[in-house]
């Protein structure tokens, strides 16, 4: 049986600092992850395009449309299952201008900068591409956050 794939999709949403917004999910008995911070997004649903889905999870979760930039695709460690499922991660980035008013999904948000991110585990091992992104866009935000 040829193993299934599935696409997930996350949003690194940054600020004028150099910091990345994360969500600290629900603490709901029987949620994966729960209590723990993640970024936001979710789930490509069937027939679903991959920039459709990152568009509607960050409707739902904070009533956001920012210009979205395609960064890449990654495995998804946490979701994957070798010889059943590989699951995609495709992640996307935008610079928000200020920090969103509205949460509907998850306990609280907050902005990290690469250095508050260091110590966190995030949810569903995000913690490395996290790293990577602030490893890569580093000189940019830099850039950026001096004008």
């Amino acid at each position: 049986m040829p193993e299934i794939t599935r696409d997930v999709v996350c949003a690194l949403l940054t600020n004028a600092r150099g910091e990345v917004l994360l969500q600290l999910r629900d603490d709901k008995p029987g949620l994966r992850y729960a209590n723990m911070w993640t970024l936001f997004g979710g789930s490509v649903e069937e027939g679903e395009q991959q920039a459709d889905a990152i568009r509607r999870e960050l409707i739902e979760e904070l009533a956001l449309s920012p210009r979205l930039t395609y960064w890449k695709r990654f495995t998804c460690g946490a979701r994957t299952i070798p010889g059943e499922v590989i699951t995609y991660n495709h992640a996307w980035m935008a610079r928000l201008d200020e920090t969103p008013t509205v949460l509907n999904e998850g306990q609280a948000m907050a902005w990290f900068s690469r250095e508050s991110a260091a110590g966190l585990e995030l949810a569903f091992a995000q913690q490395n591409i996290l790293e990577e992104f602030f490893a890569s866009h580093l000189n940019l935000i830099d850039t950026e956050a001096s004008r």
